[in-house]
């Protein structure tokens, strides 16, 4: 990984773990799935990449706090209230 700003370096690292879970995740229940059980593993690791942007924002989030960076803390945290309530109403409608 390339140096760079903190808050970049740290969703890089979010996004990376998070891929790499999910792909593993999915693997393995895709070869359950081949042997007629697993569906729900791989839907987990679908569930797993769908999350991996949130984690990168919720770290971008932390470390601009940290930096006492409000405008872009302010900008980070009205993207999360955002995307809370998109997930929300997608949940319960």
């Amino acid at each position: 990984m390339t140096a760079g700003p903190p808050e970049n370096r740290r969703a890089a690292v979010a996004l990376q773990y998070a891929s790499y879970a999910g792909v593993a995740v999915m693997a393995v229940g895709l070869v359950l799935i081949a042997a007629g059980v697993g569906e729900t593993v791989a839907l987990i690791g679908i569930g797993l990449l769908i999350i991996g942007p949130v984690l990168g924002l919720a770290a971008v989030l932390v470390t601009l706090i940290q930096e006492k960076d409000w405008k872009w803390a302010g900008t980070a945290a009205v993207l999360a209230a955002v995307l809370a309530v998109t997930m929300l109403l997608s949940y319960f409608f």
